[in-house]
Order: C-alpha cells, then structure tokens, then sequence
C-alpha cells in the first residue's frame, strides 16, 4: 500500500517533468520558427519585389479566425500541482486509515488467536465429553443387560411362586381335605364299629348304636354303661346301676 502511493507519486512527479520539458521544446520551437518566419519574410519581401506584376489569387480566404496557437503550460502546472495536493492528501488519509487498520488488524489477530484457543478448549471438552457419553453408552447397555437378567429372573421366580402358590393351595386343599378326613375319623372313632348287639367276653352282650354312643347297654348288668372317650387298657365304663367306674381290660 505504501509502495503504490509513492508510485502514483513519482508518477504524477514524470509527467510533471515531461510536461515542462515539451513547454521547453515548444519555446524554443517558436524561436527558430520566429527566425525562419523572418527569413521567410525577407524572401517574400524579395519575391514581391520581383512578382509585383503577377494577378490576386483566385481563391478567396475563410470567413473565421483560428483559435490561439500553444498550451498555458503554467496553468497545466498548477493542475498538475493541485493534483499532487490531493494525491498527497490521499496518500496521508490511507496511511492513517492502513495504521487504523493494522491496529484492527493486530486487535483481530489477538481476537482469533483467543478464539482459536477457546475453539481448542472447546474441541477437547466436546472430546471429553464424547468419551464420557461412550462410556455412559457402555455403562448403560451393561445396566440394560443386568436388568434383563433381573427382569428374568424375576419373571423365573415369579413363574415359582404362581407354582409355589398353585402349590399351597393344592396343599391347602389337601390340609383342608385332611382336616376333613381327619375329622370324619376322629367322628368315625367315636362311633362304634358294630352298632348294634355284639358280645364281648367276660363282658356278655353290648348294644350300642350312633345316636346314643358313648352310651352302651349291657345285657349282663341290665343297664348302661357310659365309655370315657379316649381311654384304654384299661377303658374306663361308668356303671349307672352302681354308680361306679369300671376298669376294662383285654382279655
């Protein structure tokens, strides 16, 4: 930038020079014209002398004058001058504007050279922050497979227990039917096994019947006994004719 202003410089500056060296030319251009002018005048002066007897021309003159003759090469000058003025103007205004702009220029550089850094930092915590999200990924799919290994062996234990619980309430029916048998055999127990008449030696002949039992009718003591539920060897009879408890043994 500085090289071409002080190029349109030393331009401007050439044809300056040019300008004056062609305004000397051209003065002394009209010197030797002057002197050759005047010997052309002596020789016309002469010529007339001699060709005073010869007729006017035919041809008549133009009815316009022509314009005046050379440059105002002092005027050219001072345009060339003003022109330097205002180049040189010029050149100061962009020298001032090339030193606003080299100090924006060194403040954008500053300003990049920070933002390029942070662009770094930048890039290395997206890094961080990919490697990071990886290892969630990984951590995640490791968590995903534990829980459905849990959710298995839930629904393993679940499917258990549904057996397990068909399983106590099978159980439970059975209890419930062992209870029932139970008690039909305890209530079985406490019902004679031959209802009716049926002889017992040294006892003679019994007679019971379910409606009755415990009670019993001996026919060797003409009355009834009653049995004490649950004895044994001995087993216990209340004699109601006697009013007594009897011991019977097995024979």
């Amino acid at each position: 930038m500085y090289l071409f202003s002080s190029l349109s410089i030393t331009i401007m500056k050439r044809k300056l020079s040019h300008t004056l060296s062609v305004a000397l030319l051209a003065f002394c251009g009209v010197a030797s014209v002057n002197a050759q002018v005047s010997t052309v005048i002596k020789q016309l002066s002469t010529v007339t002398t001699n060709n005073a007897a010869r007729p006017k021309p035919t041809i008549l003159p133009p009815d316009f004058t022509p314009p005046g003759h050379g440059n105002d090469y002092k005027k050219m000058w001072e345009t060339v001058l003003a022109e330097i003025a205002v180049l040189e103007k010029t050149l100061v205004d962009k020298n001032a504007t090339i030193v606003d702009l080299d100090k924006q220029i060194l403040g954008k550089t500053a300003e990049l050279a920070s933002r390029k850094k942070s662009l770094i930092d930048t890039n290395k915590r997206l890094a961080d922050c990919r490697a990071e999200c990886e290892s969630l990924k990984l951590t995640l799919k490791s968590k995903q497979a534990e829980l459905n290994a849990r959710k298995e062996s839930v629904d393993q234990l679940t499917t258990k227990l549904e057996k397990s619980q068909d399983g106590i309430e099978v159980l439970e029916g059975e209890i419930v039917q062992l209870t029932e048998d139970l008690a039909e055999a305890e209530r079985k127990m406490l019902v004679p096994h031959t209802p009716g008449w049926h002889f017992i030696d040294g006892k003679g002949w019994l007679w019971t019947h379910p409606d009755y039992y415990p009670l019993i009718y001996s026919e060797q003591n003409a009355g009834w006994l009653y049995y004490e539920l649950g004895t044994q060897g001995p087993w216990l009879y209340y004699d109601y004719n006697s009013e007594a408890w009897q011991e019977w043994f097995a024979n």
